[in-house]
């Protein structure tokens, strides 16, 4: 019933103030003092406590669209590659530019900054 689970993609989702998907995220960074730090295991807790309606489970994403499976392998991104956000929409990743222009729920250039940042140690 997720995009993950239907069709294998993975999704970033960056948020401020609310805990709405602690039980569903696989990995749950925070930024603190513009550093990012995985506090997965305190989401989950927070999310056992407070457990999601199962009424209120989204749809199924079924049929959403057609897609071609793709895992980017960490020891194919080299290390000293450079990033850089070019604008809100955009992260250039040495010659490959990543064109974040669907991905409606960034509102500002910050969150693209933190997701090149993550791009980077994930």
């Amino acid at each position: 019933a997720s995009l993950y689970a239907d069709h294998g993609i993975s999704t970033v989702l960056v948020m401020g103030g609310s805990g709405d998907y602690f039980d569903v995220a696989h990995v749950v960074l925070m930024m603190d003092a513009f550093h990012p730090r995985d506090v997965t295991a305190e989401a989950k807790a927070i999310a056992a406590q407070h457990p999601y309606p199962a009424a209120a489970t989204p749809p199924s994403s079924a049929g959403c669209f057609p897609r071609t499976r793709r895992i980017p392998k960490k020891a194919s991104v080299p290390l000293d590659v450079k990033v850089s956000v070019r604008a809100q929409d955009t992260i250039q990743f040495g010659d490959v530019e990543l064109d974040l222009s669907c991905v409606e729920q960034i509102c500002e250039r910050p969150q693209t900054n933190a997701l090149a940042d993550w791009v980077l140690v994930a």
